[in-house]
């Protein structure tokens, strides 16, 4: 008989913290996703959509986008999923859910605990989910800035942060394709 050796490798472990994070990502999920397609559109919005539906039938356009980035994803969630009424809300919806794991990010900084208060907090924001729910750039435009801010935040305090300098540039160009909220959140 043979003894099977004992691995001494330490296994990896979930914290708390990061079962947190994605606790809160799911609740903001959830809740935003839920009844998506629920009340209509209004005239903004249903602008904003007829637009993204027009550019993924490949028909003209007869204006600009007030949001490219919106436009892009809107598009492609045509594509995707066809022509369903959650796909105009279905990419700000996203990316409000996902502004909850942007604190993660400058956790070093916040201190853990604040972190993942405010994580909690943008996931529960009633102005947050409003801006989540709308068919339009807002929300883009405010994941895209904060990224940017965290971004530029984790280069500075990270040696050899070349690649926190160009996910911050690449973010700043995003934000400015989110549409003119963008400029808001930039100044």
């Amino acid at each position: 008989m043979t003894m099977a050796s004992v691995s001494t490798k330490p296994r990896p472990t979930i914290s708390v913290e990061a079962v947190l994070y994605v606790g809160i990502f799911a609740l903001a999920l959830a809740i935003r996703l839920a009844g998506l397609d629920g009340h209509p559109l209004n005239d903004a919005e249903a602008r904003e959509a007829l637009t993204a539906w027009r550019f993924s039938q490949g028909l003209i356009q007869a204006g600009l986008p007030a949001s490219p980035i919106y436009l892009t994803l809107t598009s492609l969630g045509f594509a995707v999923f066809g022509n369903l009424a959650f796909v105009v809300r279905l990419a700000p919806a996203l990316f409000g859910a996902a502004l909850t794991l942007l604190p993660w990010l400058v956790r070093d900084g916040l201190g853990r605990g604040r972190a993942v208060l405010t994580s909690a907090l943008l996931g529960v924001s009633s102005v947050g989910l409003l801006a989540s729910r709308s068919a339009d750039g807002t929300t883009l435009a405010v994941f895209f800035v904060l990224l940017t801010a965290a971004a530029v935040w984790r280069s500075l305090n990270a040696p050899d942060s070349v690649g926190w300098m160009v996910g911050a540039g690449a973010a700043f160009g995003v934000s400015l394709a989110s549409g003119p909220e963008a400029l808001l959140g930039l100044i």
